[in-house]
């Protein structure tokens, strides 16, 4: 019958494309979320997003200029306003964020365990891009999906859809270069020195070119490139220590909770995702003093590496998940 041969053609074009089924169910999770994000803070921004895509903003925020250029070449060229395209792209990135992470987890648990647990994500993203932060920009979230995608494309050894993806994440945000620390964390090895050092240099000279782009073109905006944030900082930090001003609450609940659960199932996180971790602290120390450590918002490339280091020691505590290993599955 034709609606059987129909059927099965279906069926045979899905089971061809496993990515299809979750792809659809990760749309209304974006959706889901971007819905709250909007709810929670409209557009409670120090820079609104109508400012900075017409690149009117103060430096730093507008030095971010990747996605607030998009939102305007899109609402300069269609009826569709600026908050909805804002809206659409994250959306969008939130998807692929999704998406993204579904497949760095294969590396460490089987292919249907990933599609399953790469919600997860969801839970810091809520945590520090709703519930703890004051402030959203349109970079943010995007810059998860940068991170992650350049994570998948150098393990998959395409460099130069590697390099594209990092000259792109740089004018979304500076601190893609968090990536480069990553990539020796997981792939270093002293008889590859000259082939790191090389690397090294072609990741510096790329992100110190933008940069000098960005200062050029903006210029005459008002602001610093670079925000010193030090003794602000140092104020918080006395307050968590004397257990003052809600300090204490604030970190213990930053991603969920998910930093403090990587730590205390530490021995059951895969060695990789252990270097991973352990890196993250360099992370941390620039943003004591480039960053506002109670802007929760600032720690975006963090959240994929403590949320699959929290999965995969969790799949091998309680579900008897295998100890995933890198080098035996030789991706470098």
């Amino acid at each position: 019958m034709p609606e059987i041969k129909m059927l099965n053609r279906w069926s045979l074009f899905i089971e061809r494309r496993p990515w299809i089924g979750p792809g659809i169910v990760y749309f209304f999770f974006a959706w889901t979320f971007a819905n709250l994000y909007y709810y929670v803070l409209p557009n409670n921004l120090v820079e609104s997003v109508q400012v900075l895509s017409s690149f009117r903003a103060r430096q730093p925020m507008q030095l971010r200029v990747l996605v607030p250029a998009i939102i305007h070449l899109i609402s300069s060229i269609t009826p569709l306003s600026v908050a909805l395209v804002d809206k659409y792209i994250l959306i969008a990135s939130v998807w692929g964020v999704l998406m993204l992470f579904a497949s760095f987890l294969r590396v460490y648990i089987s292919k249907t365990a990933a599609w399953i647990a790469a919600p997860i994500i969801l839970v810091p993203l809520v945590w520090n891009y709703c519930l703890l932060t004051l402030f959203h920009y349109p970079s943010d979230v995007p810059s998860i999906a940068f991170f992650l995608g350049c994570l998948i494309l150098w393990r998959s050894k395409k460099p130069w859809a590697y390099y594209i993806c990092f000259l792109l994440a740089c004018f979304n945000r500076e601190t893609i270069l968090f990536i480069l620390p990553c990539l020796l964390a997981l792939y270093w090895s002293r008889g590859r020195m000259k082939f790191w050092i090389t690397h090294t240099v072609f990741h510096v000279m790329i992100f110190v070119a933008v940069k000098l782009i960005l200062w050029k073109l903006f210029e005459h905006s008002s602001g610093t490139p670079m925000e010193d944030h030090w003794q602000k900082n140092l104020g918080v930090l006395t307050d968590f220590f004397a257990f003052r001003n809600g300090a204490v609450r604030y970190f213990a609940f930053l991603f969920g909770g998910l930093h403090l659960m990587a730590i205390a199932l530490w021995r059951w996180v895969p060695r990789e995702l252990r270097r991973l971790t352990a890196i993250t602290i360099l992370f941390w120390v620039g943003m004591f003093y480039a960053g506002l450590v109670l802007e929760s918002r600032i720690y975006s490339e963090l959240i994929p590496i403590y949320t699959a280091a929290v999965i995969t020691a969790a799949g091998t505590m309680w579900l008897g998940w295998p100890r995933a290993d890198l080098e035996r599955r030789k991706l470098n």
